[in-house]
């Protein structure tokens, strides 16, 4: 999914997120930060086709009037009163760089396994796996 991001001014985040707009910033190895923007109704969009665990793996294209490039959520925090997003931290992929996330371990077929059929217990263990 392609976001659209704005550069922004350190001081001006009261007034984007009045004028629905999440502040971001972008973080790349060995150059400078981004603040950006991101338009609250884009982003809820694609967060909510993402199924439970994705956020984690999930690769963002963001394009600005530069350039287009990949990145990963980094950092999400929200408001407590309302758990709406109030900032997001974005890590910019390069190819060159390796990067660890947590995967989210999901089974399929539980319900055709014999012994959940006969009144077994299924118990995940692990939930994510560090790759």
């Amino acid at each position: 999914m392609q976001l659209t991001i704005r550069k922004r001014e350190k001081k001006e985040t009261k007034n984007l997120r009045r004028t629905n707009n999440i502040p971001a910033v972008v973080y790349a190895k060995g150059k400078e930060n981004e603040s950006i923007y991101l338009d609250r109704f884009e982003l809820n969009k694609h967060l909510s086709s993402l199924k439970p665990g994705e956020l984690a793996t999930n690769i963002f294209t963001l394009k600005n009037e530069k350039e287009t490039f990949k990145a990963i959520v980094k950092d999400i925090q929200y408001f407590v009163t309302s758990y709406n997003i109030a900032h997001i931290d974005f890590l910019k992929l390069d190819e060159a760089t390796k990067i660890s996330v947590n995967v989210p371990i999901r089974f399929t077929g539980i319900n055709e396994c014999k012994g959940i059929k006969l009144g077994g217990n299924f118990r995940q263990a692990i939930r994510t796996l560090k790759v």
